[in-house]
């Protein structure tokens, strides 16, 4: 990423936070993921287009997905360089973990519960 998006996207998140601002994401496509359970790795069904679209704002996140999920963190969610990662609990107060990762051009969402990973691709 280039020093001015890095310093103008500082910039916006300084905003957002003291305004509280939210961001939206919109995701292009969705996979999931099973554990195995012998080798502890991930293994990924074929990404599918979707349209979920995310609402983050402090240490929430809410999407429009049929379930109309919510997953709160225990910290305000902030963006770093690359990757963020927080525990939270959903609307059914399971745990799980979410991670943003900003890559260009496609970045993603995952919410990871013990064996099952729910990965969302979404465009910068």
């Amino acid at each position: 990423m280039g020093m001015m998006k890095k310093l103008l996207l500082l910039v916006m998140l300084a905003i957002s936070h003291i305004a509280g601002a939210q961001e939206e994401i919109q995701s292009v496509e969705g996979q999931i993921g099973v554990r195995k359970l012998i080798s502890n790795e991930w293994k990924w069904k074929k990404a599918k287009p979707c349209e979920v679209l995310f609402t983050i704002e402090n240490n929430q996140i809410k999407s429009n997905d049929r379930a109309k999920s919510v997953y709160n963190t225990y910290e305000t969610i902030k963006a770093n360089d690359k990757v963020g990662i927080w525990k939270a609990t959903d609307e059914k107060g399971k745990q799980c973990t979410v991670r943003i990762e900003y890559n260009n051009p496609m970045s993603k969402l995952e919410i990871e519960y013990s064996y099952t990973c729910y990965r969302y691709f979404f465009k910068m």
